[in-house]
């Protein structure tokens, strides 16, 4: 039986990753909150966050102006991932036309 010599020869966790967004600084959940619930999140239920994709100041809206969103949705279009689970702390919701 062979051990693994460090934590990432044996790591099972299923790659993710996360995307966070924040429309106004007054808003109660940062980023870096909404990144650490995912954090926790992901852990409890086996995955392993390998790429985070951020807006901050941006509003839901719209996809323009959403550079963070605009590059998730092009790396996985563009076959360019390692992971095949996005997690949020809401819905990733936009109108493609507005």
């Amino acid at each position: 039986m062979s051990w693994p010599n460090n934590k990432s020869d044996g790591d099972k966790r299923r790659n993710a990753a996360q995307y966070v967004r924040m429309s106004t600084e007054h808003q109660r959940y940062s980023t870096e909150n909404q990144a650490d619930a995912i954090q926790r999140y992901a852990e409890e239920r086996g995955y392993k966050i390998i790429q985070t994709y951020s807006d901050a100041g941006k509003s839901g809206l719209s996809i323009q102006g959403r550079a963070g969103l605009s590059q998730l949705i092009y790396d996985i279009e563009a076959g360019e991932t390692d992971f095949k689970t996005v997690l949020g702390s809401g819905p990733i919701d936009f109108r493609l036309s507005a």
